[in-house]
């Protein structure tokens, strides 16, 4: 994922994932679980929705996945920045046989 940031120029960073230490930032009194944390949280707000995703995918056991929190960077202001489109096609175009995606 950096590698295709870096050669994107829509660079990212690993965050943290830690399912034993947060996942109780998603317990629910009434749902299966929260899909959001507004209130007190014991992990960083950026690691909720992977977390979320996580959740029902039994944490990747056995499968290779990615979360891309995406949604800051993508704006400004009113306006969208053209953060993704190049990252996803520097990540996914290795596995796809379009030689303008295999650069």
């Amino acid at each position: 994922m950096v590698r295709a940031g870096k050669a994107s120029g829509d660079l990212v960073a690993p965050m943290l994932f830690a399912p034993d230490l947060f996942y109780a930032d998603l317990k629910s009194p009434i749902a299966d679980m929260r899909n959001s944390n507004l209130g007190k949280m014991e992990g960083p707000p950026s690691a909720v929705a992977g977390l979320f995703i996580g959740a029902h995918i039994n944490f990747g056991e056995g499968l290779r996945w990615v979360h891309l929190d995406i949604a800051a960077p993508a704006e400004c202001g009113d306006r969208g920045t053209g953060y993704g489109p190049a990252l996803f096609s520097s990540l996914l175009g290795k596995y796809t046989n379009v030689p303008m995606l295999n650069q």
